[in-house]
C-alpha cells in the first residue's frame, strides 16, 4: 500500500516516474507520454460497492493526499476496473458503483471539490493482468491526473 508521499509523488507531473527518457528522442502528435496515474488496490466486498477498514485506509492516504497543495490544482479521474469473472454487463456496472463510492468517500469525508473528481468504471476492458484474468489483481482503482482543474 502506497503511502501518502508516493501518492502525492505518482501523482504530480513534476514528479511523477517517467518509464523512458525523451532525451534524443522527438514526441510525436498523438504519442505523448500518459498523464501521472496510479493504480489502488481497493478491495470491496463480494458483489458490492461498500468499503471495508483497509480499503478506508487506502482511500484515507489517497483522500490526505488529493488535499496537497503540490495537487490541488489538478483535476483527476477515478478509474474502477474488475477482474474478469462475470458477464461484462455485470462488471461495467459493478466497476462503476466502486468508482463512485470512491469518489463520494474523497469528496465527503475530504472535502474534495466534486469538480476535481470525475468516475468512470472500466469494467473488464483494461485488465492490468491479462494473461490472469481472474487475478485480484485485476480489480483495481485507478488515479489518473486529468491537468489543471479549469
Amino acid at each position: 500500500m502506497p503511502t501518502t508521499e508516493e501518492i502525492v509523488r505518482a501523482l504530480n507531473p513534476t514528479t511523477a516516474v517517467q518509464t523512458r527518457s525523451l532525451r534524443g528522442i522527438q514526441v510525436i502528435p498523438g504519442k505523448e507520454v500518459a498523464p501521472p496515474s496510479i493504480d489502488l488496490t481497493i478491495n470491496f466486498h463480494y458483489d458490492s460497492a461498500k468499503l471495508g477498514g483497509e480499503e478506508m485506509l487506502v482511500l484515507k492516504r489517497l483522500g490526505t493526499a488529493l488535499q496537497d497543495p503540490r495537487l490541488a490544482g489538478y483535476s483527476f479521474l477515478i478509474a474502477g476496473h474488475t477482474d474478469a469473472k462475470g458477464s461484462e454487463q455485470y462488471n461495467q456496472r459493478l466497476s462503476e458503483a466502486r468508482a463512485k463510492t470512491a469518489r463520494d468517500h474523497l469528496i465527503f469525508f475530504y472535502d474534495i471539490d466534486p469538480r476535481r473528481l470525475q468516475a468512470v468504471g472500466y469494467g473488464k476492458s483494461k485488465l492490468i493482468a491479462p494473461d490472469q484474468p481472474e487475478s485480484a489483481a485485476n480489480r483495481r482503482v485507478q488515479i489518473v491526473n486529468l491537468g489543471p482543474t479549469g
